[in-house]
């Protein structure tokens, strides 16, 4: 169900009629880039259309051959088995599409030889796994996840290419086919394609794993070898809480420590995507589907307080159901002043820092609401993120609050609210639940002095592309969040840090957002990938594309999310 409105569709071509995530087949050679206004600092799109296409688009200027990590280990054996993921003197059963599949004894890494596709049209080909009615595929379910990777040897120009997973109802139509980053591969040399991820559709009953070359000439060859497909796993067991801080750990109420993991669910702190609707119950549960145990929830405190001009009666209990939704499957829900007023009344957006006039009552009205135990609404698996991304004011602003003047019209100078001063609201209200603070310079950056207090997390942002992927980028070293999130290394040595926000401006490009992900992993911390709406586009920053039946498929983008949710 929704709160207003119901969920968007997004269609696209496939190998018999089913809708397709990432890559497809039939490309266009367009690629858009989608700038953010300046004050969405954070990579959101200004739009608020969601568009159905049936010519998807990829980058044929591609040249990285390397996959997005991390690596999403499987939670069995490959699915393909015999000759299927050998070849070994044979085709293996595989089928091919604007191609002619034949056996190679070389190029081939090993002595069983390779699949070689032979381009039959100037236009995409593909080959895939076995399936009815000449061969058979392995079982799938609903909801059930999967993960597959080949290796590839090109001859002739290089092509961009990617690999696939499809899936199959009873009748062994296709419901539903999901392909990875495409990269273009070196001729004459094995490269290995990055890994795809994918979640089976309401109807589905099998699944197959495939390749796609984008624009084959007639004649080209292409070899194929080492297929894989594996099922994943379910991911991140429920959380357990209250929660609460030991040293730099995140400790459940039965003793053992938990890495949080999962969204930034956009929807809830602008007027522009309020009513659009702002969260649906079906994002909730694909964000659940996919492994997550943790999902933040932008929140505007214009829309709260009943002495806002833009104040919405309905909000409230609006915000007591995403609540409700999130952490009734055992997910902490981390509720995050986002956008705020100044004055009361002139609309709320992403200020310099928290306003003194109403962001103090925000924190005391939605603490005493979720975290003191004697309120109705008491839920020990919320969390409260005190504003986000602060910026454009000193260390002494930052934490115990002062005069600033926004960065941006009608640049109004006003009395901010420090850390310290949200923070003492919230444990006013008898809350004593987790407390998540961001560091200065857009959360950038760890703060100088910490906030006086328990039950603290400290959060961190980084976009090293926070507006268009490169060339336009200009971070001489796009893919490395290591120049920024190296900062946190001390402070996290005592304290829990978690990137609580990270996102890359083109949603067919994994690598970055794969990074973030194994560099939080190496170091002990938490995530939630940005960003996670069922209706709204916010750009490339969008990660995922929710079927007409409800079922989230990843992006490009997406796939280092799915795989690390998954993987637990």
């Amino acid at each position: 169900m929704a709160l207003v409105l119901g969920l968007a569709a997004a269609g696209g071509p496939a190998l018999a009629s089913a809708t397709r995530s990432g890559p497809r087949s039939n490309p266009t050679t367009t690629t858009s880039t989608t700038s953010a206004p300046a004050r969405q600092r954070t990579g959101a799109s200004s739009s608020t259309t969601s568009t159905t296409t049936t010519q998807p688009t990829h980058s044929t200027t591609t040249t990285t051959t390397s996959a997005p990590g991390p690596s999403g280990p499987g939670s069995g054996p490959n699915l393909l088995t015999g000759k299927a993921a050998t070849f070994s003197g044979t085709t293996g059963g595989w089928e091919g599409i604007n191609s002619a599949l034949s056996w190679a004894s070389t190029p081939a890494s090993t002595a069983n030889g390779s699949l070689q596709m032979t381009g039959k049209a100037t236009s995409w080909v593909e080959a895939w796994s076995p399936f009815p009615p000449s061969g058979s595929a392995p079982a799938a379910k609903p909801a059930q996840k999967f993960t597959g990777d080949l290796s590839v040897y090109l001859t002739g120009a290089p092509e961009p290419m990617a690999v696939g997973i499809a899936f199959l109802n009873a009748s062994n139509a296709e419901v539903g086919a999901v392909f990875g980053q495409s990269v273009t591969p070196a001729a004459s040399s094995w490269t290995s394609l990055p890994e795809v991820a994918a979640v089976a559709p309401a109807s589905t009953t099998s699944v197959i794993v495939g390749v796609v070359a984008f624009a084959s000439s007639v004649g080209q060859a292409f070899y194929i070898e080492s297929p894989v497909l594996e099922a994943l796993g379910a991911g991140l067991p429920a959380v357990v809480g209250p929660l609460h801080t030991a040293g730099n750990q995140i400790i459940q109420a039965n003793g053992s420590p938990v890495t949080l993991q999962g969204v930034v669910l956009q929807g809830l702190e602008d007027e522009a995507y309020l009513n659009d609707p702002g969260v649906t119950q079906d994002a909730v549960v694909q964000a659940k589907v996919w492994g997550a145990n943790f999902v933040r929830v932008p929140l505007g405190e214009q829309f709260w307080l009943s002495s806002n001009c833009d104040y919405v009666s309905s909000y409230q209990s609006a915000v007591d159901q995403v609540v409700n939704w999130i952490t009734s499957m055992g997910m902490v829900a981390l509720l995050d002043l986002h956008t705020n007023t100044v004055d009361g009344c002139e609309g709320g957006t992403e200020n310099n820092m928290a306003d003194e006039a109403q962001s103090p009552t925000f924190w005391s009205e939605v603490a005493q609401r979720y975290g003191n135990p004697a309120s109705v609404q008491y839920n020990p698996l919320v969390a409260f993120d005190l504003y986000n991304e602060p910026h454009d004011v000193s260390n002494s602003v930052w934490l115990n609050g002062g005069q600033t003047t926004d960065t941006y019209a009608p640049y109004q100078t006003y009395q901010a609210a420090g850390m310290q001063q949200l923070y003492d609201s919230v444990r006013g209200a008898n809350a004593q639940n987790l407390v998540f603070v961001s560091g200065t310079n857009w959360a950038n950056d760890p703060p100088a002095q910490l906030v006086n207090g328990t039950n603290i997390v400290y959060a961190a942002h980084y976009y090293t592309c926070p507006n268009s992927a490169p060339p336009a980028c200009s971070n001489a070293n796009p893919y490395d969040p290591s120049q920024d999130l190296n900062l946190w290394l001390p402070l996290s040595q005592t304290q829990p840090v978690m990137v609580t926000e990270f996102g890359w401006p083109s949603d067919q490009d994994g690598t970055y957002t794969g990074n973030v992900i194994a560099y939080a992993r190496a170091h002990g911390w938490g995530w939630s990938a940005f960003a996670w709406q069922q209706v709204h586009d916010y750009g490339g920053f969008t990660f995922e594309t929710f079927l007409s039946n409800g079922t989230a498929e990843p992006e490009p983008s997406g796939v280092p999310v799915l795989l690390g949710l998954s993987s637990g």
